[in-house]
């Protein structure tokens, strides 16, 4: 306990020839940022361990080659950790040794350690990936209890491996963060996950240089697969990447240079393509044969930058344009001339393309900044304007090609801003569910204690089906802001108090949302 409690010291250097560090040696140095260990290093602690536990500024600790053990509680409560460097030749993690880290997000277990001790991860709240080694046989109670941010576990193993780990009970983030979304490589930079509803989605940046499909750790899933997802930065297929798979629909990005030989041959089932660019974007990929089944599904354009008008801009009112009480018009400005728009209009903001919500849906091109489109709802709805809470025009590169219009109930006309298309309910989804739904909308909110003052600097998570989709901090005045799909979302506020307890709340959301109260 050399230096416990030296609450002003902020770095030190640790000579050469030093073999181990006894307990407690930095406990509680608060304003410790920076450690260098030496290369003669080889344990830190002993059984009794917590060398720099609440060590709360400590950011980042790269151990030596030489290093082969922690001890019990190393790191427990550095609410400040976020980057931490083991090297291969570690064989042992002591129990709680990152325990009540808050602020680590990801963590790599190095090859060859044998087990994961109980609550090494504890209260890990932050973590959203592990790597698992196959070395691994045993995992402790609790190792990640409250780690319920954590969303993908790379398992260096097979699933059968998987299932002989003997994992003790307090571990049921880890094992649903397993079971919901395996993750692997398929490039130099490039990952591939699947969701539960059976979307592959590799993101990253490069070639996919692997098809995921010779991944034994796709295996169980892939029977499931109907949807393959490539994110921005994606810049390459490799050949017989998704050759003969069961996928419907594939969305490729506007990052995409090259398609290589048989990458979609024999995918009997596909039918949409959904590429986030022009069709001039499209033409200059590189295409190389024996990708018939690609070129001849339906492609739908969009832009992932998509510029977004909404109802928070504009308005619906009563129109006069055909003398009777179910004409309206939903009026635009700052439209961005040139780049043609979808226009929903509906009872929901959440699930605006739900039938029962849905009461107009249109397309065109915007020839100026102001665009105004009348419509007219049907006689037998008797819908006013209070009943119409949600109007957005979204702006895509293009539609499909050559649409047919399906007449809707009254006809529309536009002024404005260029000729407008109706189209059916049906066509009308397919173009606009990877625009409309696919673009993100704001959630914000305050997180306050009962008194109601402002909790600075909590954290705030956003979850979907147990996986986390964005994350912020608080401001100085306790407000959030965060973006995310329409949908519905547990979010999570954390803090931890002055004496280092960790407090927490989870709601439950719907996006957008604004006004958002989180109350400890």
């Amino acid at each position: 306990m050399a230096f416990e409690d030296c609450v002003s010291l902020r770095s030190i250097d640790l000579p050469y020839g030093l073999t181990s560090i006894g307990y407690a040696a930095f406990m509680d140095c608060h304003s410790l940022t920076s450690i260098t260990l030496p290369e003669s290093l080889s344990g830190l602690g002993g059984f009794m361990g917590e060398v720099f536990a609440n060590c709360t500024s400590l950011t980042s600790v790269t151990f030596p080659r030489s290093f082969t053990s922690t001890g019990f509680g190393t790191f427990g409560g550095c609410t400040s950790l976020v980057d931490v460097t083991i090297p291969d030749t570690i064989t042992t993690i002591g129990a709680s040794t990152f325990s009540d880290c808050t602020s680590l997000t990801s963590f790599v277990i190095p090859n060859g350690v044998p087990s994961i001790g109980e609550d090494t991860f504890r209260n890990c709240y932050a973590l959203t990936a592990i790597t698992i080694p196959a070395s691994v046989t045993t995992i402790g109670y609790a190792a990640f209890e409250y780690c319920y941010n954590l969303s993908s576990v790379h398992y260096a193993g097979t699933p059968a491996q998987w299932k002989q780990i003997d994992i003790d009970s307090g571990n049921t983030a880890l094992e649903q963060a397993y079971e919901g979304n395996p993750i692997s490589s398929c490039g130099d930079n490039a990952t591939w996950s699947i969701d539960n509803a059976g979307t592959l989605t590799i993101r990253g940046t490069g070639e996919i240089t692997d098809t995921p499909w010779s991944d034994p750790m796709i295996l169980p899933y892939s029977v499931h697969i109907k949807n393959v997802v490539l994110e921005d930065g994606i810049t390459g297929i490799c050949s017989y990447a998704f050759d003969y798979t069961d996928i419907v629909s594939v969305t490729l990005p506007a990052t995409l240079t090259h398609i290589d030989y048989s990458a979609f041959d024999g995918c009997s089932d596909l039918t949409t393509v959904n590429y986030a660019g022009s069709p001039e974007q499209w033409n200059n990929i590189k295409i190389a044969n024996h990708n018939d089944e690609l070129l001849n599904a339906t492609r739908h354009y969009y832009s992932s930058n998509a510029s977004t008008v909404s109802s928070e801009e504009n308005s619906i009112f009563p129109s006069t344009a055909t003398g009777n009480d179910h004409s309206f018009a939903a009026s635009f400005s700052d439209l961005t001339p040139g780049v043609s728009y979808a226009v929903i209009v509906s009872r929901s903001e959440i699930d605006p393309l739900a039938p029962e919500n849905l009461i107009y849906i249109n397309q065109f091109r915007a020839t100026s900044s102001g665009y105004q489109q009348s419509f007219q709802t049907p006689r037998s709805s008797a819908l006013n304007a209070d009943d119409m809470t949600y109007v957005i025009a979204s702006g895509i590169y293009s539609f499909d090609e050559a649409p047919t219009p399906t007449p809707t109930p009254g006809g529309g006309s536009s002024s404005g801003g260029g000729a407008a298309v109706l189209i059916g309910v049906g066509a009308a989804a397919a173009i606009t569910a990877g625009v409309i739904m696919m673009s993100p909308v704001e959630i914000k909110g305050r997180v306050v204690l009962a008194d109601q003052a402002a909790v600075p600097g909590a954290k705030i998570s956003l979850l979907r089906e147990g996986k986390v989709v964005a994350q912020t901090t608080a401001d100085e005045n306790g407000s959030f802001s965060l973006k995310a799909k329409r949908g519905s979302y547990e979010l999570t506020a954390a803090y931890t108090t002055a004496d280092g307890q960790l407090i927490y709340k989870i709601i439950d959301i719907k996006a957008p949302a604004k006004d958002l109260t989180v109350t400890f």
